[in-house]
């Protein structure tokens, strides 16, 4: 039986974030309908992970990108949720790798509309 199952990436710990990544990568390769949204301090990955083209990381994330697997990153989150102080704007960076920022539920990303077509949430 396939499954859909939605991957909430909470993590800013550089293994969970690997691990959310390949488990919807291998998910997706096996039929599941897998998606993932970037959420919290995992939107950090947009400044602080995605600079080296040539890390494993950036594989993952550029092939679920290819394969549309990224459903968007939280635009609060992205902003700062008004209480971080950093020196790059996150949505900024997210914009500019073509990811959706997701602003739906009162400007954070709303997950309510994958609940209604039947994904699973797997909060990592």
């Amino acid at each position: 039986m396939k499954r859909k199952l939605l991957f909430v990436l909470f993590a800013d710990d550089v293994c969970r974030q690997n691990h959310a990544f390949m488990y919807a990568l291998d998910l997706h390769r096996q039929g599941h309908e897998t998606r993932i949204i970037v959420e919290g301090p995992a939107t950090r990955l947009f400044d602080e992970r995605l600079g080296d083209r040539e890390s494993k990381f950036y594989g993952l994330f550029a092939e679920a990108k290819e394969l549309g697997l990224i459903a968007g990153a939280c635009g609060a989150a992205s902003a700062g949720c008004a209480n971080r102080k950093d020196d790059v704007v996150i949505s900024d960076l997210v914009s500019r790798e073509g990811v959706n920022l997701l602003s739906g539920m009162y400007g954070h990303a709303g997950i309510g509309s994958y609940a209604d077509q039947g994904y699973e949430l797997v909060i990592v």
